[in-house]
């Protein structure tokens, strides 16, 4: 069951690069649902476009982030140490990986 209020993931961006839309089916995503807008309304913060972009990526990783901190969040009410864990092997570890993999994404 989910708990979460929020859109289902994965959510990705699109549109400028400042937008962020979740579902869809490729290649035209015509029927993706519009989670966000990091776009300023201001005409004076267009000189922060890139920063807008980068503010989109994290947002479009949220759910992915969530997901990875959850399965994360076990090892530690388990009380398991790092050393217990093998990080390369664990899904959680590995989805937590992509999730800033794709946060961080530095291509343009």
């Amino acid at each position: 069951m989910n708990i979460t209020k929020w859109t289902p993931g994965p959510w990705y961006q699109g549109g400028d690069g400042a937008d962020i839309f979740a579902g869809g089916t490729p290649p035209s995503y015509a029927d993706a649902v519009h989670v966000g807008d990091c776009q300023p309304d201001s005409p004076g913060l267009l000189g922060l476009a890139s920063q807008h972009v980068y503010n989109a990526r994290l947002i479009a990783a949220a759910p992915d982030l969530y997901e990875a901190l959850a399965g994360i969040m076990h090892y530690a009410r388990m009380g398991a140490h790092a050393s217990d864990v093998d990080t390369s092997e664990q899904p959680a570890f590995v989805k937590a990986e992509a999730a800033l993999a794709k946060a961080l994404r530095t291509e343009e």
